[in-house]
This record gives structure tokens, sequence and C-alpha cells, in this order.
């Protein structure tokens, strides 16, 4: 808020001083030097008409800049920028076909008015500094969002470290299980720690990549989802699963809908009763993931805030790591249904 309050009034500041200096130093119509008992005095007259005409050229000016401030923000978030950067010289023209329009009106019908040259250099001096003004609070925003990100890897590295309490050793441990385990008396139990084994492994080595191919991502989900319908009978949990399109050649951030299926088994499951978990992936789009889950209700279970902790959290994540390339939507009614579209180069 402070640093709001301080941008707002540097730029008041600007704007007073720099239309002071346009229009005191462009008005002036005559100069007079008189000596008067040998003191030296100039007198200075200036133009009413061309006061007006610059006052205005100053305010066209004003929203010019700010407009164009408002285009050059969008280069935070969008691929391509060529047709940012289009709209940023149509505002320039804009504006300039704006005032002459205007002078051209008869309540601004003067003997003198600002040379074409005048007035084109005036308007490009502001959106000179327009334009740098907005390229350097782009800059500074993708900056600070990308030690945001980083700050965040960072952290989820460490929360990983702590969490793997010697990864190998787990591994190691899980193998020796699993060649204790009567496979042909008890082939569930086999292939549960299994499973279990290839979800330790993708958390603790694939994660550690920027991206992973969705395929990868896919099958980790599959077996999630194995371990916990385990839990419950067979006829307890309809865990329904489609694919349309093809997953190859395509990468994501690891664990992006982990957070998500993992909400659908924790709110939409209860013992005792059959529930249903429909989770879809869209890729028949090109260069777009469309990903839709959606699990049942129990008023059992205590009601949860926007879907719980998790998804708070990886609404953040989608923010820092896909700005203005995703959308989220998720519906609260008869069912509890997520909606997320991915943009992927």
């Amino acid at each position: 808020m402070q640093k709001n309050w301080l941008e707002g009034c540097i730029n008041l500041v600007f704007w007073l001083c720099s239309a002071w200096l346009i229009i005191s130093s462009f008005s002036i119509e005559a100069q007079e030097i008189e000596i008067i008992n040998g003191v030296e005095s100039i007198q200075v007259s200036r133009n009413e008409g061309l006061v007006l005409q610059l006052s205005l050229l100053v305010m066209i000016a004003c929203a010019m800049f700010y407009f164009n401030l408002w285009n050059l923000k969008k280069l935070q978030s969008s691929n391509p920028r060529v047709p940012i950067l289009l709209v940023s010289f149509a505002i320039f023209l804009g504006a300039l076909f704006l005032y002459l329009g205007l002078r051209s009106f008869s309540i601004f019908s003067l003997e003198l008015y600002p040379t074409l040259s005048l007035v084109i250099g005036i308007l490009f001096f502001y959106f000179s500094l327009s334009t740098a003004y907005g390229l350097g609070k782009v800059w500074l925003a993708s900056d600070k969002r990308n030690q945001e990100l980083l700050y965040a890897k960072k952290t989820a590295e460490l929360n990983l470290l702590r969490a793997q309490l010697q990864p190998h050793f787990l591994f190691n441990v899980l193998n020796n299980l699993l060649s204790m385990v009567d496979q042909e008396n008890n082939p569930q139990l086999a292939k549960s720690i299994d499973k279990l084994s290839s979800l330790l492994r993708y958390v603790v080595y694939e994660s550690k990549h920027e991206k992973v191919d969705l395929s990868k991502e896919i099958t980790f989900i599959r077996d999630f989802a194995a371990l916990y319908q385990d839990r419950f009978e067979e006829d307890e949990v309809n865990f329904d699963m489609q694919l349309k399109g093809n997953s190859d050649n395509i990468r994501v951030e690891p664990g992006i809908f982990i957070p998500f299926i993992e909400n659908a088994f924790k709110y939409g499951i209860l013992p005792e009763k059959q529930s249903n978990i429909k989770l879809r992936f869209d890729l028949e789009e090109n260069g777009m993931i469309k990903f839709q889950i959606e699990n049942p209700i129990h008023p059992e279970i205590p009601e949860q805030k926007e879907g719980g902790n998790g998804l708070a959290g990886i609404q953040k994540r989608l923010k820092l790591v896909y700005p203005g390339s995703h959308h989220l939507e998720i519906i609260r009614s008869d069912n509890f249904q997520v909606s997320l579209k991915l943009a992927y180069d």
C-alpha cells in the first residue's frame, strides 16, 4: 500500500512539473526587454490560445501514457508479444489524430497553433517514457515472479529432502517386503507394494525436474488411485479415468494434477457408501490440456473451504508456474467439480 501511494505521488509530481515546463516554454508569443535605471527586465507575453492547445495536448498525452501502460502490462502473461507492441503504436497514433481532430473544432479556432513537429515531439516524449516505464514494471514483475518461483521450488525441494528419510533405504525395505510376500496367496498386497515403490521413486526423482512427461504423470495418477482404492471394498469406489488424445511430447510441471486427485479421494469417498470419481484428460486441442475431475459430496465429511488447503496451495503454484496460461474453475453443487485448462508449448 505504501509503495503504491509513493508511486502515485511521484506520478502526480511528474505530470505537474512536465506540464508546467511544456506549457510555459512553448506558449510564449513575444518577449520584450526593458532597461529601467540600468536594471534589465524581461517581459514575457503568452498566447492564451497556445496555453489552451498545449493543455489539451498534455491531457491527451496523459491518457495515452496510462493507456499504453495498461496495454504493456499484458506482456507479463501473454505470448506472442508483437500484437501488444502493435497496439501500443496504435495508441500513439490514436492520441495524435485525436488531438488533431479536436483542435479542428470551431471552439478551438485560433490564430496560432503548436506546430505539427512540436505536437509529435511532445507525444513521442510521453510515449517513450510510458513505454520505458511499462517495460520496466513488466521486467520487475517478471523478475519478482521468477524469484517467488525459485523460492517455492527451493522450499519444495527442502521439504522433500526432509521427508525422504533416505529414499534408497526405503526402496530396499519395500523390495525386501515384496520378496517376503507370498505372491501366489496374496497377489494384491504384492501389487500394492510394487505400486507404492513406483510412487515413491517418482516423487523423489521425477519431481526434481522442471517438467516431466505427461504420460508419466498419468501413470502416477493411475497407481495413486489404485492404492487408494485398495483401502475400500471392491464395489465402494468406482474410479473412472478417460484419456482423449495423445500424451506424447507433452511436458508439464511435476505433480500439478496430484492435489486435485488427492482432494477427490480425501473428501469424495466414504466407507460403506458407493462413490464415483470421474477423471478426464482431453488432449485433442493442440497446445492445450483440459483436465476435469468430479467427486461426490458426502454430508458426513466436514465441509472444506475451497476444496481444502491443498487446492489453495495449488492455485498459488499455478499462478507462479503458468501465469496467464491457465484457467481453473471449481464448482460445488451436487458434486465437487474441478476444471483446469493448461496451455503448453
